[in-house]
């Protein structure tokens, strides 16, 4: 989280707070203040003919060690501190009846069940990785925890006495180590792209790095600014944003949408879709990731929406949302990928590709379009290009063997080792050329 002159003072409280806590982990304390507006930020819009909350729930999958779980716990500290305790709530293991409760007509029975989906504003799940697991049990808590999830926050579940159904507000968090157990099946449900999700997996540089500065952790003034910093924040929130709990949702602060700007934002949405999401992979993991993007705009939409309370508008900018399309493709849209390029479709067999050769029948085709387009060609071209090579022709050595991803992958190399450069930007699209070879 980079402190521009212009940086909301909210903004760089949170940042120093989460920084008491964590060693590095940037991309965890870019989302996680998110996550901590959508619980703080008494804002709603009108999207698709209902009424949108801006929650943003949060799963990081990353090496055992390496701060996720002190991230979460930094967040659901802070929130304990503003809200009523009886709102947060860490949660280690759970059921489907602790979350929803049952439909019991005794309202003091009643009143003692858990129903935490129900009571909650907040929820951290210390450890997720019991929802990635291929089992009955997990599978009728992500059900349940999708319906939670989705943008009209409503959950219905019929049981053998009844039905159980209400509204939830609750902002979940949640996470897991890196484990082989990720399945297609679990992917395909519906449940990570419901969340903004980052993986990363460290190197042992980055091992080395967090374990040579774990001791600035034992300052022993750490417990004292991070009580300092708590306060600040919660002053903040009062005098410049209005803060109070709790707030009904007819009372929250409406934030629209400009027609020009969301009509340019969509321009540069579909060449980032057509660029970088079709064909990036020749197995089922390209379904997979179409409907991760599915739900790439609502992301975007939410994200938008706290930039747009941070700086005071009541009103969508181009600036919101390039804001918030940076961050989602930066975290949500790069970690799913390295989430799909970190497992295999066993039903594929792959053919051994040539990479050498390959890399040059790109380069040639670079070359190709430039010459073409006078001298210049956008990197969209190019891939669609190639995606009509491999479609169309009939002759091996014509015919590509490799796809859009790796093509993507093989321009950036590319442009880092010198062999092309970008000569023009328009938006988020980048027109190059190859460099001539002395």
């Amino acid at each position: 989280m980079i402190s521009l002159p212009d940086t909301p003072h909210l903004k760089v409280l949170f940042q120093k707070y989460m920084d008491i806590h964590l060693i590095g982990n940037q991309h965890l304390t870019d989302v996680l203040f998110h996550s901590f507006l959508g619980v703080v930020a008494p804002i709603k819009a009108y999207y698709a003919g209902h009424t949108m909350v801006p929650r943003t729930h949060f799963f990081p999958i990353q090496n055992s060690g390496t701060g996720k779980s002190q991230a979460g716990e930094a967040l659901f500290w802070l929130l304990w501190f503003l809200l009523p305790h009886d709102k947060v709530f860490k949660c280690v293991k759970t059921t489907d009846a602790a979350l929803i409760g049952s439909p019991d007509a005794d309202y003091k029975k009643e009143a003692k069940q858990s129903r935490l989906l129900f009571k909650k504003e907040f929820i951290y799940w210390d450890e997720g990785s019991v929802l990635l697991k291929d089992v009955p049990f997990s599978e009728d808590l992500r059900d349940i925890m999708q319906m939670a999830l989705d943008e009209s926050r409503w959950i219905q579940k019929a049981l053998k006495d009844g039905i159980v159904q209400g509204y939830t507000n609750a902002t979940i968090v949640a996470g897991s180590y890196i484990e082989s157990k990720i399945k297609y099946n679990v992917l395909r449900t519906g449940f990570f792209q419901r969340f903004i999700v980052t993986f990363k997996e460290y190197t042992d540089k980055e091992k080395l790095e967090i374990a040579e500065n774990l001791e600035r952790l034992e300052d022993p003034t750490l417990f004292t600014k991070k009580m300092q910093l708590q306060n600040e924040i919660k002053a903040e929130l009062i005098k410049n944003y209005g803060f109070r709990y709790p707030v009904d949702i007819k009372e929250r602060k409406v934030i629209n949408f400009s027609h020009e700007a969301s009509r340019k934002f969509t321009k540069e949405f579909m060449n980032y879709y057509k660029t970088n999401i079709l064909g990036q992979y020749m197995d089922s993991r390209q379904d997979v990731l179409e409907t991760v993007w599915s739900r790439v705009r609502q992301h975007t939409v939410k994200i938008a929406m706290h930039n747009a309370f941070l700086y005071h508008r009541d009103t969508l900018t181009e600036e919101d949302y390039d804001y918030a399309f940076d961050l989602v493709e930066r975290c949500h849209i790069q970690g799913m990928k390295g989430l799909l390029d970190s497992i295999s479709d066993e039903k594929v067999a792959y053919k051994k590709i040539d990479r050498a050769s390959q890399k040059e029948f790109l380069t040639d085709c670079i070359a190709e379009l430039c010459q073409k387009h006078n001298g210049a060609v956008t990197q969209t071209a190019i891939l669609d290009y190639i995606a009509r090579l491999k479609k169309q022709s009939k002759k091996s050595s014509q015919r590509p063997n490799f796809g859009r991803n790796r093509a993507w992958e093989w321009i950036k190399e590319m442009e880092k080792d010198g062999e092309i450069e970008v000569v023009k930007k328009e938006g988020h699209t980048n027109y190059i050329k190859l460099v001539a070879k002395k």
